[in-house]
């Protein structure tokens, strides 16, 4: 009895270090049920849970868990949920090689609209607006999700000549150094010459950038 106290209490040890899973329980705890926790609004806010015989006994989890679904195949494995809207269940877990945890957290990435917290996926199902799209948009290029949806799709014809060198928009984005909706703000909102649009330093303020206007 005491050494199981001392279990839930102190963390299973190895070679006097805490086992890796004990780590991880202990994350998925303050992640669900923590409101302190950085991750919370990605977790316990949405309503991700977990078993409560898991919450109260690391003992139960580890026994269970390897019991299911064996022990870590490898130190870059991690503890992934196969569905993930659903919490810490046995019937929803499974070992996940570093690819795949990549790939579920750009499919369930999630953003503020409307008024909600919600997918790109379900931005994506509300607008009409192509998921890969959005997934490049937000996820690559660090675009808000309103601009995301909002601003119209480059094609292949537009152009844009600066110091003898042509390109598209998104392509002067990634050679600049420069997120691609704010130069698209600078030329077509703004009205900004390229020259000024191009060479003007961008320093965000609060995530969205200063307004600087210019004289003709």
């Amino acid at each position: 009895m005491e050494k199981t106290r001392e279990l839930e209490y102190h963390g299973a040890t190895v070679g006097g270090k805490q086992k890796r899973l004990y780590q991880i329980w202990s994350q998925i705890k303050q992640r669900c049920f923590n409101k302190k926790h950085p991750k919370y609004k990605n977790y316990g806010h949405r309503g991700i849970d977990m078993d409560p015989r898991w919450r109260e006994s690391y003992a139960i989890f580890e026994t269970e868990l390897e019991g299911k679904i064996g022990e870590r195949k490898t130190k870059k494995h991690t503890l992934g949920r196969i569905d993930n809207d659903k919490g810490y269940w046995l019937d929803n877990l499974q070992w996940e090689p570093p690819k795949q945890q990549n790939r579920n957290r750009r499919i369930n990435h999630l953003v503020f609209y409307q008024g909600k917290e919600r997918t790109l996926a379900e931005v994506s199902e509300m607008t009409g607006v192509d998921h890969r799209r959005l997934q490049h948009r937000v996820v690559d290029q660090g675009m808000s999700i309103d601009d995301a949806v909002n601003l119209p799709f480059e094609h292949g014809l537009e152009f844009h000549t600066y110091k003898g060198e042509r390109h598209k928009l998104s392509g002067w984005a990634k050679i600049l150094g420069i997120p691609y909706h704010v130069l698209y703000d600078r030329l077509n909102r703004l009205k900004w010459s390229v020259e000024i649009s191009f060479e003007t330093p961008y320093k965000p303020r609060n995530g969205r950038e200063p307004r600087v206007m210019f004289s003709k």
